[in-house]
């Protein structure tokens, strides 16, 4: 896939993914609520860990480069990085690159395309958001 085709598939995905969560907040009501509260799950679901953005070092690292994130939370993510070398889109290849955040919403939102999943959850840390 030439750069300019993936601009505007990942503009597409952007937006798609845009509507899902919106209508993921209303369904689920998600931004009112916590995954765990008092000890006890409130929110069940599959997860899959896309990656994670740095405020630090203003890097995203995709999770299936993170040795410290275990593999029922990345094993799905192959898909994205083999897509990613077929279609020769190289963000969706590299381990580690500089980024910001808006282009981690942008890379969470291809996945959530090429996953075929029903929102995009960013949970903050210390140093960034995963």
């Amino acid at each position: 896939m030439r750069e300019p085709d993936f601009e505007v598939w990942k503009h597409e995905a952007v937006h798609g993914a845009q509507a899902l969560n919106d209508q993921c907040m209303r369904e689920f009501r998600l931004g009112s609520c916590y995954f765990l509260e008092d000890g006890i799950p409130r929110v069940a679901a599959s997860v899959v860990v896309v990656g994670t953005y740095s405020t630090k070092s203003e890097t995203w690292l995709w999770s299936w480069a993170n040795e410290s994130l275990p593999s029922a939370v990345k094993d799905s993510m192959r898909a994205v990085r083999n897509w990613g070398s077929r279609e020769g889109v190289r963000d969706l290849t590299e381990p580690k690159f500089p980024a910001d955040e808006e282009y981690g919403w942008e890379l969470a939102s291809v996945v959530l395309r090429l996953l075929n999943a029903i929102c995009i959850y960013r949970y903050p840390f210390s140093s960034g958001f995963v």
